[in-house]
């Protein structure tokens, strides 16, 4: 810190003001304490620092710091007294702990999920990572004297351009197969004996995490395989195919037919071999670009394939399982307590899934999370908060993930993009709780209540105290 001895009387004379305005305030704050911790008798939320607040050497950015802090603490208190046992909240600022509730509860998450999920692949294959997809085979002279194989390299958005016209939430970072297809074209093949062969078999064959209901299946999410083109649909069928590489070889064998190349051999789905060579290849974008789309709109295909991909980076193994288990081995390298941590899918649509307030928040806060802020949901603007937030003062300012399922609602984020803004998780598990007429007013309520905390100004976080 800059000594600046020929302030010190000016400072003297704001400090002692300060105290005086301040007065009523610290009686306050006192009397939050019950409150902001309440049901987490060992996180206590009433340290503003390590040294007294009535010290004239912190009147700098550190007092000026608490001093929001402590406004937004007991302006949440009346919003924190209204949660049950089957709700938590968590909130940071300034890297100060403002609120919890429950924070150590262990509640299902749903799709809030995604956020580790993301986390651990940005950290397992680093932001620039892109999946690859390739046809391989023999081809002479332009045919293919036996089969050619498309093999998938587990791209969660492999698609062709009109897809994204029937998705709820279009997917802007999709990897466009027909370019895969164009380049096999301008490679010179006109015909192929046998089939193209879908080939995804660098995952496991399980299509669904053990937990999904019926009901989820191949709606919300599924089947998953390594080789997944427009989620497993086929044009012209109601039903997806239970297997993603038969439904890719379906769907791009009749593509191929329609380009001037033929392709003699029916569907099918099967394993190339190691040393067969390729003719063309195709990238996706970058995963930094893939995850914001997943958290953006909340895309469970891309979360469970990351999660599968991630087992098989790090374990060998392409499962649900293996990557559950790089998820909660890297958050306790990280130095996280992952005691009440369950990972059970990658996009929380397994209703077998835990996770406390106080450990998202913490991730959020982290320096990795932050670099996820600009990868949520923005109020009224984007994703699965467009429709949420539509009204000022959240509209285009608060960046959130949410989380649905029948009973649980979640959502966890960042109150704004200002430095030092307040960063929240809040759960809520319990009968209706998903419905909008609960949910919705309790979201803006807190969101309003976050929202009115006040960044000390510039001259405040400048302010030095001197010897």
């Amino acid at each position: 810190m800059t000594d600046q001895p020929t302030r010190r009387r000016p400072l003297l004379a704001v400090g002692v003001g300060a105290m005086v305005g301040l007065a009523p305030l610290l009686a306050g704050i006192g009397a939050l304490g019950g409150v902001a911790t309440r049901n987490n008798p060992n996180n206590s939320s009433m340290e503003l620092s390590g040294t007294s607040l009535l010290n004239v050497r912190r009147i700098n950015s550190t007092l000026a710091s608490d001093v929001s802090v402590a406004n937004l603490r007991l302006d949440l208190g009346e919003f924190s007294a209204t949660l049950g046992d089957n709700a938590c909240l968590a909130v940071k600022s300034f890297d100060r702990t403002v609120d919890l509730v429950n924070s150590d509860t262990a509640l299902i998450p749903a799709s809030n999920i995604k956020i580790v999920t993301a986390l651990v692949a940005l950290e397992v294959f680093g932001p620039a990572h892109r999946f690859e997809t390739k046809i391989v085979g023999n081809v002479v002279d332009g045919v293919a004297a036996g089969n050619l194989f498309i093999v998938g390299g587990g791209d969660p958005v492999l698609s062709l351009p009109m897809y994204r016209s029937v998705e709820k939430y279009p997917t802007t970072f999709f990897t466009d197969v027909t370019t895969l297809l164009d380049a096999l074209v301008e490679a010179g093949v006109t015909r192929i004996e046998g089939s193209l062969v879908g080939d995804g078999s660098m995952f496991d064959e399980q299509r669904y995490p053990s937990g999904w209901s019926a009901d989820v299946k191949k709606t919300f999410g599924g089947p998953i395989g390594a080789l997944l083109l427009d989620d497993g649909s086929v044009f012209g069928l109601s039903q997806k195919p239970d297997d993603p590489a038969f439904a890719a070889s379906q769907e791009l064998s009749a593509r191929l037919r329609r380009l001037g190349v033929a392709v003699i051999g029916s569907a099918v789905s099967g394993k190339a071999d190691a040393d067969l060579p390729t003719v063309a290849s195709i990238e996706s974008a970058p995963l930094a670009d893939l995850v914001t789309d997943m958290l953006t709109n909340s895309d469970n295909n891309t979360a469970e394939m990351l999660l599968k991909s991630i087992g098989l980076s790090v374990k060998g193994v392409a499962s649900t399982a293996a990557g559950a288990g790089v998820v909660i081995e890297q958050l306790s390298a990280w130095g996280y307590n992952t005691e009440n941590l369950v990972i059970a899918d990658g996009s929380g649509l397994d209703r077998s899934n835990r996770l406390t307030c106080g450990l998202m928040v913490d991730l959020l806060n982290s320096t990795s999370g932050r670099t996820l802020l600009q990868k949520l949901p923005l109020g009224g603007s984007s994703g699965t908060l467009i429709d949420a937030f539509t009204e000022p003062p959240a509209l285009g300012v608060v960046r959130a993930k949410t989380g649905s399922l029948t009973g649980v609602k979640a959502l966890s984020g960042f109150a704004n993009e200002k430095p030092g803004a307040p960063v929240f998780a809040l759960f809520y598990n319990g009968s209706g709780v998903n419905e909008e007429s609960y949910f919705r007013p309790r979201w803006t309520d807190l969101v309003t209540r976050l929202l009115s905390f006040s960044r000390p100004p510039d001259s405040a976080l400048d302010v030095s105290p001197g010897q």
